[in-house]
């Protein structure tokens, strides 16, 4: 049935799929503030409609009668972003760091300390 465009109307196009597509889309977003909610940055739901001329039924004199439409929906998330992890510069140029303490690299165990576990060896 032919129908004029509206906003209600895109989610009868396609058999629902531009909403189902906005409505997972939504989904990422909330999911990403629960998972990062200290993060202030902003989310973003796009819904970008493209429409051009159908050259193919314009008339002899130019006059359009039909259009071509595209829809997309697209989000926009902070990135993810770890906390910040401190990290020793060898003379090698390699980047150590204490997987146990991550604002302090040279922070030993007490089996590092005793030497009952050496770099590199998994504990027990």
């Amino acid at each position: 049935m032919k129908q004029k465009l509206s906003l209600a109307g895109l989610l009868k196009l396609e058999f629902g799929t531009i909403g189902l597509a906005f409505e997972r889309e939504l989904l990422k977003v909330v999911e990403n503030l629960r998972n990062q909610p200290n993060d202030t940055g902003k989310r973003s739901i796009q819904l970008q409609m493209d429409l051009v001329p159908d050259k193919e039924t314009m008339g002899p004199s130019g006059t359009l009668s039909r259009v071509l439409a595209c829809f997309a929906v697209r989000v926009k998330l902070p990135p993810r972003r770890s906390s910040t992890i401190t990290m020793n510069v060898t003379p090698d140029n390699e980047l150590l760091f204490n997987d146990l303490s991550p604002d302090e690299p040279d922070q030993m165990t007490i089996d590092e300390a005793t030497g009952e576990v050496t770099e590199g060896q998994h504990r027990k």
